[in-house]
């Protein structure tokens, strides 16, 4: 059962020098998958990431796993052979609004003391 890597894997993931929270997040992850498929296949991973409710967390599941069975094969244990083949959902880029200049002079205007004015003025 793989679940039983995973303290190795959060020891290895922080002497590798990567953030702490992220592995935190990708061992709650793993060990939920873990709960519904405790000797995972392909098929497992692949319909574990589609349920997610939403794309952001679809796309975490995925890395979750192929981070997982990545650090797997590189000490050899390979828990997880097909790793490769979970596809990572990408997000669609969502266009922020820009102010405008009526905007900004409309903010001008509705500030009341020097100090706001000159912080909008920075920022646009």
């Amino acid at each position: 059962m793989f679940e039983d890597a995973l303290p190795e894997f959060r020891a290895d993931w922080l002497l590798a020098g990567k953030r702490e929270s992220t592995v935190d997040f990708y061992i709650d992850l793993l060990s939920r998958f873990a709960s519904n498929s405790p000797e995972p296949n392909f098929e497992d991973a692949r319909s574990w990431v589609a349920c997610a409710s939403t794309e952001p967390m679809r796309r975490k599941r995925a890395q979750s796993v192929r981070a997982f069975g990545r650090w797997s094969e590189s000490i050899d244990d390979n828990d997880f052979p097909w790793w490769r083949n979970v596809p990572v959902p990408t997000e669609k880029e969502k266009p922020q609004p820009t102010a405008t200049v009526e905007d900004f002079e409309a903010g001008m205007k509705a500030l009341g003391n020097v100090r706001d004015r000159a912080v909008l003025a920075t920022l646009w």
